[in-house]
């Protein structure tokens, strides 16, 4: 598609730059300043190629990243940062909702300290389980983990947002106020702390996204040529046929 673009953009230069092959002249039968036309008729052929150029530059794939690996199982691993929250419901004297210290470590009402850094969620539950079954009968908890997250670019409230794993990205954006791109499915991109950048889809779960303390979420409306492509290809080629049928018409008359 960008070779034809390019072989089309040529034609047109050379064709602006001949001015389409009108003679030069006054015509006797309907007053024109032929001369006059040929340069406005190059004009319009320039004007026409830089439609086709913006059509084409439109048309050309954008740097493509590859999108984020998502793992049909959930991969955040507890680090420093994080809130976790343990629920009791028949004991809430022991729930818990603390955040991962710098050392890994959680606070845990009848427990105390428990070093939880590079725990999965599940093995903190199974963990806890048994811990509290040495204090209470038969102990029904929940266990759930969020983290911060940053989100910048086109967001209604760009900054840190505290979204449960269980979320989608498109849940978490929604906590940050929404995307204020005109499109309704802006391109979301991940921008991992190392710089490197994955495309993310908006339906995947954050545990099943490799997100970790450091990286932020971009999200980005199209640009103005991305978003009127085709509009500017039909105006191209609207404006070159209009030129080609002027053109013609003057030949047959001179």
């Amino acid at each position: 598609m960008t070779r034809a673009c390019g072989s089309s953009l040529k034609k047109e230069g050379l064709r602006a730059i001949q001015g389409g092959g009108s003679s030069i002249g006054f015509h006797p039968r309907i007053g024109i300043d032929i001369m006059s036309f040929s340069r406005l008729s190059r004009m319009g052929s320039a004007i026409a190629a830089a439609v086709l150029l913006s059509a084409c530059a439109a048309r050309r794939a954008e740097t493509i990243v590859a999108p984020l690996p998502v793992s049909p199982t959930p991969v955040w691993r507890l680090e420093t940062g994080d809130q976790v929250k343990v629920k009791f419901y028949r004991e809430p004297e022991l729930t818990t909702d603390a955040t991962v210290n710098r050392n890994g470590d959680v606070y845990f009402a009848g427990l105390g300290r428990v070093h939880v850094a590079g725990l999965m969620l599940d093995s903190l539950q199974a963990d806890l389980q048994a811990r509290y079954e040495r204090l209470v009968l038969e102990p029904t908890l929940d266990v759930s983990m969020s983290r911060d997250i940053v989100f910048y670019g086109q967001v209604r409230t760009p900054g840190t947002v505290v979204a449960d794993q269980a979320l989608t990205v498109l849940g978490a954006l929604a906590k940050a106020g929404g995307s204020t791109a005109l499109e309704r499915d802006p391109t979301i991109w991940l921008v991992k702390a190392n710089r490197r950048t994955y495309a993310l889809s908006g339906d995947a779960r954050l545990s099943s996204i490799d997100l970790e303390h450091g990286d932020a979420i971009f999200v980005q409306g199209q640009g103005f040529l991305s978003r009127n492509q085709q509009n500017l290809a039909l105006v191209g080629s609207m404006s070159q046929l209009l030129l080609t049928s002027i053109s013609l018409i003057f030949t047959v008359l001179k």
